[in-house]
């Protein structure tokens, strides 16, 4: 009981310092405000973008190897002409990794056709993205439709001019939701029919989005292109049916690439085996390197607003001299002393937290009402801004609330 009444005369005493040191006491604790806003703001962002970074690896496809001409992580050790002088993947090399791997797998060659022009009555779309791929696209990555339906086997077998649409070219070629399975749009000089519509999704972190791209049936694309050009971006996605990464699998991947490739044992691999876990790594870096700099930052500012508040307490200190001098005289302990201003020092770095909090508040529902950027503050970010107010207020009064409680009763009672 008696730390809850130590507590509440803490906080008043407090709110009487702001009153009697105003600017300075002010201040002090703005200082302690713009280091916990600096670190909430920055530690927002940084989970923001890590979320956003996961729901982009989803969407790749998670556990998903790609096999394609150039790595996603370049090395020193590999000069940048043997990258060019690679070979492309190509259709014959899916199908012969269809047939021979032996783990259980979704395997889908894709192709990325862009600047092609997407017409439907008098609206048209000018630098439009198509996608071709295998009937296991849809088990690699994630494609969620508003209406209609995905291809299946029949679909890719035959060939037939099938085609599922993003949602802005949706939007922007002026579809009728209720008709939309019985409307045909042109691309690559045909007539395809529209079966699905993909929901609307957003960019995500590297910027791209299933809202603007095309989907068509490699079995449709393969009589009017050839998919094997570098031109089209070919590329092989392959997914444990386990859903879980298998370290044999690359190993398993690696050997069937040189043998239809026919690599001798002593040549090097003139293909890359790409991995979602290259980007989380590679993201994950500067994630923690933003951190760092925002943990940097905010303690700068943190160490300024605790300087003031130290400066603050020994005033207090100073100015009510022969109130300790009396309540060391009738019986209080030094200890109770001590813990008396600690505790007045806390609650001003706990105000400059509240502030801190508000503020980043405000800012994050501003950003987010203006552009729509989803930042949130997690609860575990507020309580470490509460934990660093008590720890800077521990360090700011610790020198003030000892030299209280070292006081002799007596010379403290003449000070005046």
């Amino acid at each position: 009981m008696i730390f809850v009444r130590m507590l509440a005369a803490a906080f008043t005493r407090a709110f009487q310092n702001l009153k009697q040191s105003g600017m300075k006491s002010l201040l002090s604790i703005l200082g302690v405000s713009i280091g916990i806003f600096m670190l909430i703001m920055i530690f927002s962002i940084v989970d923001h973008m890590k979320g956003s970074l996961q729901r982009s690896v989803d969407k790749f496809g998670t556990s998903v190897t790609y096999i394609e001409k150039y790595p996603w992580e370049f090395t020193d050790d590999v000069p940048w002409w043997r990258y060019l002088n690679r070979p492309v993947v190509k259709m014959s090399e899916f199908n012969f990794l269809e047939r021979r791997l032996q783990t259980p797998c979704y395997i889908s060659f894709n192709n990325t056709i862009t600047n092609q022009t997407i017409k439907y009555g008098d609206n048209y779309i000018n630098n439009g993205t198509i996608s071709s791929n295998s009937a296991d696209f849809d088990k690699i990555s994630e494609v969620k439709l508003r209406w209609g339906r995905k291809f299946n086997e029949n679909d890719q077998r035959n060939g037939l001019k099938v085609a599922l649409i993003g949602w802005n070219i949706y939007r922007s070629l002026g579809l009728d939701s209720n008709f939309f399975d019985r409307q045909a749009i042109t691309l690559l000089g045909r007539k395809v029919q529209v079966i699905g519509i993909i929901e609307k999704e957003g960019k995500d972190v590297f910027n791209n989005s299933a809202d603007d791209k095309i989907y068509i049936p490699n079995g449709f694309a393969a009589k009017v292109l050839n998919l094997n050009l570098e031109l089209y971006q070919p590329a092989i996605m392959i997914k444990p049916k386990s859903g879980t990464e298998d370290p044999d699998l690359k190993f398993e991947i690696q050997s069937l690439m040189r043998s239809v490739r026919r690599l001798p044992a002593q040549a090097e691999d003139n293909f890359s085996i790409n991995n979602t876990t290259i980007l989380v790594n590679a993201f994950g870096k500067l994630y923690h390197a933003m951190e760092i700099t925002g943990w940097i930052v905010g303690s700068f500012s943190l160490l300024v607003g605790g300087f003031g508040i130290a400066n603050i307490m020994f005033v207090s200190v100073k100015s009510r001299t022969s109130i300790i001098g009396v309540q060391r005289a009738i019986g209080a302990k030094s200890y109770y002393i001590l813990l008396e201003y600690l505790f007045e020092a806390i609650m001003l770095c706990l105000l400059g937290s509240v502030v801190g909090v508000l503020i980043s508040g405000l800012i994050t529902a501003l950003v987010n009402e203006v552009s729509a950027a989803g930042l949130s503050l997690g609860p575990d970010r507020l309580f470490t801004a509460s934990v660093l107010a008590v720890v800077i207020g521990i360090i700011s009064g610790i020198a003030p609330a000892v030299s209280a409680s070292r006081m002799n009763p007596v010379d403290a009672m003449r000070s005046n």
